[in-house]
């Protein structure tokens, strides 16, 4: 009832009517724009993905998604998790046809990013749950090593900003 008389209103004051599903990626989305789309009951979906893997790897599935998670694997997307840590906690990697052949004349390069297998190395931490969805849970290539040589990744400390 409150969709019929006040929420698809504002939505289309603000130009939103037509918005079926509201996306997020490329970094965290913070809890007040998260209530905001919800409360215009209007889903919001996280999606993972980078430029050399030509957008999203990963996708949710309304209304079974978790603002928490970056989803399952795209169709014809294989994600796994390299060199994982005792928590499951590794590198992620994906191969698939959505992702590059490599850098433009730049073989070095190309071959820092991929295994022997096929697998693209994001410089992205992440676990996979038990029901095969993804979690990012940080960088690797962004870490700090403080001068008592303890590495830190600093994500958490900008999400806390």
């Amino acid at each position: 009832m409150a969709n019929f008389l006040v929420l698809k209103r504002i939505r289309k004051f603000i130009g939103l009517e037509d918005v079926e599903n509201t996306y997020f990626g490329a970094a965290p989305m913070s809890q007040d724009t998260m209530d905001f789309y919800t409360q215009l009951n209007m889903p919001v979906l996280s999606i993972y993905g980078l430029t050399e893997t030509s957008g999203a790897a990963t996708f949710h599935e309304f209304p079974n998604s978790r603002l928490d998670r970056a989803g399952h694997p795209m169709p014809g997307t294989k994600i796994r998790i390299y060199n994982p840590n005792e928590n499951g906690e590794g590198e992620i990697c994906i191969r698939g046809r959505n992702v590059f052949m490599g850098y433009l004349n730049q073989p070095k390069a190309t071959w820092e990013v991929f295994d022997s297998e096929g697998y693209f190395h994001t410089g992205d931490k992440g676990i996979i749950d038990k029901d095969g969805t993804l979690i990012i849970t940080g960088r690797i290539k962004d870490l700090v090593i403080t001068s008592g040589g303890e590495n830190v990744d600093p994500s958490p400390i900008e999400l806390a900003i």
